[in-house]
């Protein structure tokens, strides 16, 4: 994990009062007096009370950067709270010792919600590099975070991938709408299409069962570095992604983000065409196209070809009982909603909604897709 190893190796640079700029902090340079290595020395060593050396380092579970109202920043894993030191173990499988009180309010708060989490929903350590640490126990057993709202829940799996169920009165209603995305390059001899898996996950929370932000950086295949975010608020779900390849890469990584729908109905081989659209009559799927006003798809209807880019997909009828379901993008310069269908289906017989971008390596948070169910 490259950014672990800088910061890693920047403070032990700070320790010994040579010069660095490790992330997060300002940059110390031209320590050669010894009262200003004195002053550095002792500034992080009040910020890291103890240091002490495991015999075998062991897998991280839960990193996270942690921060100190001075600024100084480690990666490491959440261990438990002793009195008003907070315990910690990084990816070498140092265990080091923060005071609480030095620690910036929301890392203490996420100190306070890890040391409060029930016994029998642990964490656990990841099973590979590539996959995210999740629940062993609990009602978020198996999953990396779950979020809980009156319309839906929503679950985030080892892989970073998505499901969401939409509820009504505390049941489940409708199919799940899986969240995926993939990662992809072409080549044109053979023209074929390839996958560059994750090889590692750089960043990611801890396990949780009331997110708010999450945020991913993982390392493909190639030395590619890709980031997909997930904002929680009230009834929406906002996501966002980003990939840079690294200089002079051969083949450009496509990342590619959507919702599936899957099948809405199905019919006896006796149903006849009038009675399916008799059925099928109060949904509608609502396509708000750029510059070009709204289109209604029936879902009785065969679709031989969807519009193009649109910005926004509104699904009208009792597909998901009394909810309702919108996808839009939140930038309309920058961003795109694009419809995906299998050959000659009516969207009853399920379709996805893909997000698009112009710029694929843009970080920018106002280039989000934002999900609403009511």
């Amino acid at each position: 994990m490259h950014i672990q190893r800088k910061t890693r190796n920047s403070l032990s640079l700070l320790l010994t009062g040579e010069q660095t700029n490790p992330l997060g902090t300002v940059l110390i340079s031209s320590l050669k007096a010894p009262k200003k290595v004195w002053l550095c020395f002792l500034a992080v060593s009040l910020f890291f009370s103890s240091i002490t050396r495991a015999q075998e380092p062991p897998k991280m579970a839960t990193l996270h950067t942690w921060t100190s109202l001075t600024g100084h920043q480690i990666i490491a894993d959440f261990v438990q709270i002793k009195g008003e030191d907070l315990v910690l173990k990084d990816e070498g499988g140092v265990t080091r010792i923060i005071q609480m009180p030095l620690l910036i309010p929301t890392d203490q708060a996420l100190a306070k919600k890890l040391e409060d989490l029930p016994k029998g929903d642990a964490q656990t350590k990841g099973s590979a590099p590539n996959t995210l640490p999740i629940f062993i126990a609990g009602e978020a057993k198996s999953y990396h975070a779950v979020y809980t709202h009156e319309n839906f829940i929503a679950k985030v799996t080892r892989n970073g991938l998505m499901t969401i169920q939409c509820m009504e009165s505390g049941e489940p209603v409708g199919e799940p709408i899986p969240f995926n995305f993939s990662h992809r390059y072409i080549t044109p001899k053979p023209l074929r299409t390839h996958n560059r898996p994750i090889v590692q996950f750089d960043k990611f929370p801890a396990p949780t069962t009331s997110p708010t932000l999450l945020e991913y950086e993982a390392t493909l295949v190639d030395d590619v570095k890709i980031g997909i975010n997930y904002a929680f608020i009230d009834n929406t779900i906002q996501i966002g992604f980003w990939v840079i390849d690294p200089p002079r890469i051969s083949y450009p990584t496509i990342m590619h983000c959507a919702l599936g729908f899957r099948a809405s109905h199905t019919f006896a081989p006796e149903t006849t065409v009038p009675q399916q659209k008799k059925i099928l009559q109060p949904y509608t799927l609502v396509v708000h196209q750029k510059n070009k006003g709204i289109v209604r798809l029936p879902y009785a209807d065969i679709v031989s070809q969807f519009p193009g880019s649109v910005q926004q997909v509104t699904i009208e009828g009792p597909v998901f009982g009394r909810r309702s379901v919108s996808v839009a993008v939140q930038s309309q310069k920058t961003t795109h909603l694009g419809l995906m269908h299998y050959r000659d289906f009516a969207p009853y017989q399920g379709y996805s909604v893909g997000f698009g971008k112009a710029n694929l390596a843009s970080k920018s948070a106002f280039e989000r897709f934002i999900i609403t169910i009511d």
